[in-house]
């Protein structure tokens, strides 16, 4: 049952199970479900060193194609759990690098 309190600050609530959850808790809530990942990810992102390529994305998360490590770090940029640094040499080819954040993936 949602039921709307315009008279005092139009905010939402929401009855459940004979308890009320406000807005705030909601939201909550609905942050840490979007961001729940797979126990293999999990593994895979605790493997990675603090400054990684797309090769040890590969090597970590057991992947075979450098568009499947392409697609996994901009998910975990999406979630904010990694973000782009500087580009680097290897073997003479510029590569992409990536930092950890310090976001914590929820469990």
């Amino acid at each position: 049952m949602l039921t709307f309190d315009t008279e005092l600050d139009n905010t939402l609530s929401v009855q459940k199970g004979g308890s009320w959850i406000d807005k705030m808790s909601m939201e909550l809530k609905e942050a840490s479900m979007k961001h729940q990942h797979h126990q293999k990810t999990k593994d895979g992102f605790k493997r990675l060193p603090e400054e990684f390529t797309y090769q040890d994305v590969m090597r970590c998360f057991d992947l075979k194609l450098i568009n499947a490590a392409r697609m996994r770090i901009n998910r975990l940029i999406k979630d904010g759990l990694v973000k782009k640094a500087d580009d680097v040499n290897v073997n003479g080819h510029s590569c992409a690098s990536f930092v950890k954040t310090d976001k914590i993936m929820i469990s």
